[in-house]
């Protein structure tokens, strides 16, 4: 099975055929056939087949974690099928629904099946964040950037510990 993952891999189709191969002429365990699902499946949708979509339907739920549930969604976004992602996102484990990335997401679909307020309700919660999805969300809305500059104190005594350090007299020889 090492051999077939590492040839999902490179090639995924071609572990397809070799897995058809192989599992009529010996047993495997179930757990194996969902092992060899999974490592298709996510390498199609890495390599944006067509069929990835319907590939990573087919994972068991024992099976999922971050990278089956994030590679499911960003699939879903890729081909448009919109009902498909919202189903996912909702679904999320609460560690990746309180990620920005799919909350952005879960407000541009909700936008592109016309529901503005409740895509503005959550775009407006991210515009007030300094990060990417935050800019995102503030130009969805036409809204100034939230920067909330966050001042850094630096003591002098670690200012003068650094300049001692041997890499920066180095680079300092330098200039």
């Amino acid at each position: 099975l090492h051999g077939l993952k590492k040839l999902a891999n490179k090639n995924p189709i071609e572990a397809l055929i070799v897995w058809n191969k192989l599992k009529l002429k010996f047993y495997f365990h179930e757990h194996h056939f969902k092992v060899v699902l999974r490592s298709i499946a996510l390498n199609l949708a890495q390599q944006h087949h067509p069929n990835a979509l319907n590939w990573l339907k087919q994972i068991p739920e024992e099976f999922m974690d971050d990278a089956v549930y994030e590679w499911r969604i960003r699939t879903a976004l890729v081909t448009q099928h919109w009902p498909q992602a919202i189903e996912w996102i909702n679904t999320l484990p609460k560690h990746l629904s309180e990620n920005e990335e799919w909350q952005y997401w879960q407000a541009r679909i909700l936008e592109k099946q016309h529901k503005k307020k409740a895509s503005q309700k959550i775009y407006n919660l991210l515009a007030e964040n300094r990060s990417y999805y935050g800019f995102l969300s503030s130009l969805r809305l036409s809204l100034p950037y939230q920067l909330k500059h966050n001042f850094f104190f630096v003591s002098t005594n670690s200012i003068e510990k650094l300049a001692k350090q041997e890499t920066i007299l180095r680079a300092r020889e330098l200039h």
